[in-house]
């Protein structure tokens, strides 16, 4: 939608001013006429003022993952999730942060499910993934790798086999050896967790981003921005849209760098948030949604709905479009 606005300025170059220090789309090199030299502004650039909606946005441009890709589809993760809100609420409290975002996170690391493994118990699991290292020697976890693998076989085998009365013993006695698997103790680590960002970056949305990106990678987007971790007045959502590469290229190639979900973390958060909050509040807009998200493989059911995009057969109706567009 976006990158339609942004043609459909450009070619009609109505607007002979740029706001403010917005940056401004650089003019073709070799204009024709001063109505193609007028600078115009760039509608990606961040503008501090637009930044609510700069997060509304980015939150609802990857919704789409977390309603496909989420096992068994996105209703069905808000009900696993939903189940862990007690505890959720304790742990932020604890933690001094939101409960709402606390609960994003269990449902992007976990879509709700205390047993959850990313790959082996040496590495992420447990209903906030947190890996075993981290848990051992900063969270001050009990984990022993080792035993918790073991359980991990013999549970499997056992379910393998149907004996689910067998399965819960041994998952009991798993959660004993490996803290990671008891859905309490998970949170109230991931809190500290949070509670350490907190003081270090004094902002919830860096502390939430370091989540997943880590602290020390995050203390390098930042520098490379140009501030300091814990300058209360940078807002993640800044350092994101205000860097490219025009502008601030040393943070956006940190921010590319990762070859993950660490630089759109906290898009994701407010996607799943704002799952959550349709599960408590309007479960029927959430089915809705997640009908619409699904209908299609990209989110162009929900961003850009048949009943309200218009559509044009021929190039001719396109540019007779931008042309009445223009003198509005």
């Amino acid at each position: 939608m976006l990158l339609v606005a942004a043609a459909a300025v450009i070619l009609i170059r109505g607007d002979r001013s740029v706001p403010g220090d917005v940056p401004a789309v650089p003019t073709p090199p070799h204009v024709r006429d001063d109505r193609e030299a007028t600078p115009l502004p760039d509608p990606f650039a961040y503008d501090p003022d637009r930044e609510t909606d700069f997060e509304r946005r980015a939150a609802a441009g990857t919704a789409h993952a977390l309603y496909t890709r989420s096992p068994a589809g996105g209703v069905a993760t808000a009900q696993r999730v939903a189940r862990w809100r007690p505890q959720v609420e304790a742990a932020a409290k604890a933690a001094g942060v939101s409960a709402d975002q606390l609960e994003a996170l269990v449902f992007l690391e976990s879509a709700g499910r205390e047993d959850a493994i990313a790959s082996d118990t040496e590495g992420a699991v447990g209903l906030t993934q947190i890996l075993a290292e981290t848990g051992q020697n900063l969270l001050g976890m009990k984990v022993d790798v080792e035993r918790s693998r073991g359980y991990t076989r013999r549970i499997r085998r056992a379910l393998l086999r149907g004996r689910l009365d067998r399965v819960q013993r041994l998952r009991a006695a798993r959660r004993r050896v490996d803290q990671r698997f008891h859905p309490a103790r998970a949170l109230a680590a991931t809190a500290r967790y949070l509670e350490m960002a907190k003081a270090r970056f004094h902002r919830d949305d860096m502390a939430f981003v370091s989540y997943h990106m880590g602290m020390g990678n995050l203390e390098g987007v930042l520098r490379a921005y140009g501030t300091e971790p814990g300058d209360k007045s940078v807002s993640y959502t800044r350092v994101y849209f205000d860097s490219t590469p025009l502008h601030n290229a040393a943070a956006q190639r940190r921010l590319a760098s990762f070859g993950d979900d660490s630089s759109n973390y906290l898009w994701k958060l407010g996607a799943a948030r704002e799952i959550m909050r349709l599960h408590r509040d309007d479960p029927g807009e959430l089915a809705r949604l997640a009908e619409a998200q699904t209908a299609s493989a990209s989110a162009e059911q929900v961003l850009h709905p048949p009943d309200a995009t218009p559509s044009f057969a021929t190039p001719a109706e396109l540019s007779a479009a931008i042309a009445l567009w223009g003198t509005m």
